[in-house]
């Protein structure tokens, strides 16, 4: 993460029940340990400012995990859009290893433009 977490905060989610579902849910989803989780959550999730939750504006690289037109692939972190856009553009180095196989197959980190067919689930 490129942004220092506040200890105080990081140690509040880890004793709050419903946080820590949502942390266990993600870990397993993405196999990633738990203080990546919460930094995730932190990182996208908490706006320090009036110190609430909420989720921050949508960008190109996350938007898919709130689509509704995502669907998970068995065996793979990776995911498909059912309603894909024509006009989507990924990252070469994303293409050339595999990561971006888009619509079938692919990672939403590598995408390099907003989807036009974005519906929040």
């Amino acid at each position: 993460m490129k942004k220092t977490i506040d200890n105080r905060i990081k140690d509040s989610l880890t004793w709050d029940p419903e946080i820590l579902k949502k942390v266990d849910e993600l870990r397993t989803e993405k196999r990633l340990s738990r203080s990546l989780v919460i930094e995730f959550i932190v990182e996208y999730f908490f706006n320090d400012k009036k110190g609430e939750w909420k989720m921050k504006d949508r960008n190109m690289n996350d938007e898919c995990f709130d689509c509704k037109h995502k669907r998970f692939i068995p065996g793979t972190c990776h995911i498909k859009c059912v309603k894909p856009d024509l006009n989507m553009s990924g990252n070469l180095y994303g293409k050339q290893y595999g990561w971006f196989n888009y619509p079938s197959n692919f990672d939403p980190v590598w995408k390099t433009k907003i989807c036009d067919n974005f519906e929040e689930k």
